[in-house]
């Protein structure tokens, strides 16, 4: 199985929540500021529109007992960009595309989403890629992701997510309305809308 990314992403191992989290799975469910939750057998994703809400989220979960780094290495949890994949090296977690086809008003919709799987023992490359370690050839890959989540008018679909490097050079702030931080795309000329996590 595989998590969807979408925007700024920390995912986490669930056996570093069972593990290492106050209270385990119930403790970590009181602190997700936001519904874009999903989680698989081995992994937990949470999604974000802004660099500065992921920062404060990690600096939560290592509060909490979790540890993001070892050197230049990812132990417990990584930060991985929809573009680009992870912001550090990670050797547990594989980044990919899927395709996905889902129907929407009577209509087949086709397209493609990032995704993550977590990667131990055995690696089993196929195409370039190590699949998880219980993949056998003809399986298909499912993907977890929010319950509310649809490809239909995602992030994934209307592939307007700007990476965090261009936002000085691309985007221009202009205010900050209802929990949102609105942007004038200086390229477009269109306006953006960034979703912020409310400040606990």
């Amino acid at each position: 199985m595989a998590v969807l990314i979408e925007a700024i992403s920390v995912v986490i191992r669930r056996k570093a929540i069972t593990e290492k989290f106050v209270d385990g799975w119930e403790g970590f469910q009181r602190i997700v500021p936001n519904n874009t939750l999903c989680f698989d057998d081995d992994l937990i994703r949470v999604g974000f529109m802004s660099p500065q809400d992921v920062k404060a989220f990690v600096y939560q979960l290592e509060e909490l007992g979790l540890t993001f780094l070892q050197g230049d290495k990812a132990i417990d949890f990584a930060v991985v960009d929809q573009l680009h994949g992870p912001t550090i090296e990670c050797e547990w977690l594989v980044f990919s595309s899927l395709n996905i086809q889902e129907s929407h008003n009577n209509k087949i919709v086709q397209g493609k989403v990032a995704v993550c799987w977590l990667l131990e023992g055995r690696k089993i490359p196929v195409a370039g890629l190590h699949m998880p370690t219980n993949w056998k050839p003809g399986d298909t890959i499912a993907l977890a992701t929010p319950d509310w989540w649809t490809y239909k008018g995602s992030l994934s679909e209307a592939s307007g997510f700007v990476a965090h490097e261009e936002m000085k050079e691309r985007m221009k702030f202009l205010y900050h309305e209802d929990g949102v931080d609105v942007y004038l795309d200086l390229r477009t000329g269109e306006k953006k809308y960034i979703g912020r996590t409310p400040s606990r």
